[in-house]
């Protein structure tokens, strides 16, 4: 039996370095796209021919295309996770235009990328696995990421849409709400450390275990650890709280 295929994207950091990490421990081949090509180096020194590294950008269509029409001719794509991202945060004003555009080419047209170029041929197949890496922040947005969990709740929309019309053809649709993760990109969050410690972060490990824990019961929605869990609930019955507990200084993580 032929080798299965996975792909992630941002594959060689945080959460998809895991990611991929813990898809070759389970027998896939990883098509690795990430646009750091230093850590995908280091990757492919990492875990071999096991990976197929691809230095492209998720927000580039064409490319994006031109990269799964690659991975294809090796073998079917059974498995995607959708990681890669980007955060600028701060005082919602402050934050510049152009960093609003990037993280909306990033973060949501980067999504719809990867669905427009992968889905339909997993679709066609009627079987796999595909999620992608929304955000806490998009179920409850927080003070000074205002444009960031905006991008992760239009993801979130996004994907609820699709599984309503194609939810039951085979393929598995999982959206994955993680709170904070001790990434590298957590220092983009939480510049001060000790503000980054109170964010109660989890490892990219945990967050790659409930993953696959939530694909495999078939989740739509995966929240996984317990400050994620308990801020979604929260959210959901009482709104008002949420928005008071936002005012105080424990909430305030961003510079």
């Amino acid at each position: 039996m032929a080798q299965p295929i996975a792909l992630v994207t941002g594959g060689a950091s945080g959460i998809g370095l895991a990611a991929t990490r813990r898809l070759v421990q389970r027998g896939y081949r990883v098509a690795v796209i990430d646009v750091a090509k230093q850590n995908l180096d280091a990757v492919v020194e990492q875990f071999g021919t096991a990976v197929m590294p691809w230095n492209t950008d998720v927000g580039d269509r064409a490319a994006l295309a031109e990269t799964v029409r690659q991975i294809e001719a090796v073998g079917p794509i059974e498995h995607v996770l959708g990681s890669a991202g980007i955060a600028r945060v701060g005082p919602t004003l402050e934050v510049s235009q152009a960093d609003v555009e990037l993280m909306v080419r990033v973060n949501f047209f980067g999504v719809v990328n990867l669905v427009d170029t992968v889905f339909p041929l997993m679709l066609a197949r009627g079987r796999g696995e595909f999620a992608i890496l929304a955000s806490a922040t998009g179920l409850v947005p927080p003070k000074k990421m205002a444009a960031y969990g905006a991008t992760k709740a239009a993801v979130i929309n996004y994907l609820v849409s699709l599984h309503h019309e194609h939810g039951h053809q085979g393929v598995t649709i999982g959206i994955v709400c993680p709170a904070a993760v001790a990434t590298p990109m957590a220092k983009d969050f939480f510049a001060d450390p000790k503000k980054r410690k109170r964010s109660m972060a989890t490892t990219p490990e945990k967050i790659v275990a409930g993953i696959e824990k939530g694909l495999a019961r078939k989740k739509l929605m995966i929240v996984p650890g317990a400050v994620a869990k308990g801020g979604a609930i929260a959210e959901r019955i009482s709104p008002a709280i949420m928005r008071k507990v936002q005012n105080t200084r424990l909430a305030d993580l961003v510079d």
